[in-house]
């Protein structure tokens, strides 16, 4: 009888072991599980801009501009409009040689999915663009190129989406001055890589509202 009372106790006692065990690894792993942070793209925009007439929104940070003078430049070859654009502005990234950033809004009316692959950088010939992507969940054209001026470079993703008989574009614009406009170790200096992922969050919020 003793011996079954002290073999009894042996398996309580290994059975707490393993249920302390147990209880220590779950509440090791569950902060790591809820303390990991949100992706940033999963955090909507504050604001949006909605264009009624032209049939689209696209949002955008409180801190940024929004411009809908259609005074911007756009990349049609001809008739094309230019709606919106959202700017980023200076105060992001102090103490850079930063210019701008923007995500401007076009349209060309009445344009086929062949003519929409068409665009021109100032007073260059109309280029094609030859790659696809995909914008607000439909095909898009594509293409990327760089221009400077006044000492400043601009490098530009042109998204031209067509749509319900128009062809819509999305130029996403960066511009940095030349570091050695600047004295030494005045200014630190950035690449396009450091500004694209906030006008790749503008774009990503482009939708088509008919």
């Amino acid at each position: 009888m003793k011996r079954l009372f002290s073999i009894c106790l042996g398996v309580a006692f290994v059975a707490a072991v393993l249920a302390a065990v147990v209880s220590l690894i779950y509440y090791a792993q569950v902060p790591l599980e809820t303390d990991l942070p949100m992706p940033a793209h999963k955090q909507p925009l504050e604001l949006t801009y909605a264009d009624p007439a032209h049939g689209y929104q696209i949002g955008y940070e409180d801190n940024y501009a929004i411009l809908h003078d259609g005074a911007q430049e756009n990349f049609f070859r001809t008739h094309g409009q230019t709606l919106s654009t959202v700017v980023i502005t200076t105060p992001f990234f102090p103490n850079t040689n930063f210019v701008e950033g923007q995500a401007t809004a076009a349209i060309r009316p009445e344009t086929t999915p062949a003519d929409c692959t068409f665009y021109t950088v100032g007073a260059a010939a109309p280029a094609t663009m030859t790659q696809q992507s995909q914008v607000a969940g439909e095909p898009a054209y594509y293409a990327e190129f760089s221009d400077a001026a006044a000492g400043t470079a601009y490098n530009t993703r042109l998204y031209h989406i067509p749509h319900n008989g128009d062809c819509y574009e999305i130029s996403l614009t960066v511009g940095l001055a030349n570091i050695n406009n600047f004295d030494p170790d005045t200014v630190r200096e950035l690449q396009p890589t450091d500004v694209w992922p906030r006008l790749n969050r503008v774009l990503t919020s482009f939708k088509f509202t008919d």
